[in-house]
């Protein structure tokens, strides 16, 4: 069993606007790997828009997708963290 907040499988993740894209499974967390900001979207369909979010940010959110539209953050540098 992992310990809490370890993470042994990760994914790049592409934000895209479509109800259907980017998560096969949902993530632990995100990681940021550049500043900018993020429009979440949650599995109720609630969505959030975190502002100014420095890289090297670890947000424990469960997002059912991130959003284009509305999303900063560089190309590449958003990962889904998973505990397997």
């Amino acid at each position: 069993m992992a310990a809490p907040n370890t993470f042994n499988q990760w994914f790049i993740v592409v934000p895209n606007d479509s109800p259907t894209a980017n998560f096969q499974k949902i993530p632990a967390s995100l990681y940021v790997g550049a500043p900018g900001n993020l429009v979440l979207v949650m599995q109720d369909g609630t969505t959030a828009t975190f502002l100014a979010v420095p890289a090297g940010t670890i947000l424990p959110f469960t997002p059912y997708r991130v959003n284009a539209t509305g999303t900063t953050v560089a190309a590449g540098s958003l990962y889904a963290l998973y505990q397997t």
